[in-house]
């Protein structure tokens, strides 16, 4: 009687090839995915860290800060001029930009200060805007309301002592005759 073999099924070399070649480049796009993970971490913690330095100034539009050694600096503005035409009429407005990098920076010698701006986030900061008021003519004097109507030339001058009247007194009758 002849002796039955025992049938091995397995996985042949070219199917163990193929697989281990599958998770390889599994393995390498984890990898990828996982570095691109850190690196994007990265730069949201330094976008945070930069606003939580820099918000507190740009919000209340402070323009000194103190530096590393407690002394108080002050940022420099950069000025803007807007000036806008509308038929006879020109408006200028002035203000001063102010840029919150310093208070990051403060204290970097300049080749920080430049590997910093090429991080990812590096060139992000905050700015505020600080328009620069122009006194008007008369110290005394309130703008116009521009949607008011105008004045009436011809108009009797309004009475000073209409002011003065007593509030409790009863409303003049219109239809009265004086």
């Amino acid at each position: 009687m002849k002796k039955s073999k025992k049938s091995l099924k397995g996985m042949t070399l070219i199917e163990m090839i193929i697989s281990i070649a599958i998770f390889a480049i599994m393995g390498g796009l984890l990898v990828l995915v996982g570095t691109h993970i850190d690196a994007t971490n990265r730069a949201t913690n330094v976008l945070k860290s930069k606003v939580s330095n820099e918000s507190p100034y740009a919000a209340n539009h402070k323009t000194s800060y103190l530096d590393k050694d407690g002394n108080a600096k002050e940022l420099t503005p950069d000025n803007i001029n807007v000036e806008i035409k509308l038929d006879d009429t020109t408006v200028l407005l002035e203000a001063e930009k102010y840029n919150t990098e310093d208070v990051v920076t403060d204290g970097l010698s300049n080749a920080d200060k430049e590997a910093m701006k090429k991080k990812a986030n590096g060139g992000l900061n905050l700015s505020f805007v600080k328009y620069k008021t122009t006194p008007a003519a008369d110290p005394g004097e309130t703008p116009a309301d521009p949607d008011a109507a105008p004045a009436d030339p011809d108009a009797a001058p309004a009475d000073p002592d209409a002011a003065l009247a007593d509030p409790d007194a009863a409303p003049a009758d219109p239809d009265a005759t004086p």
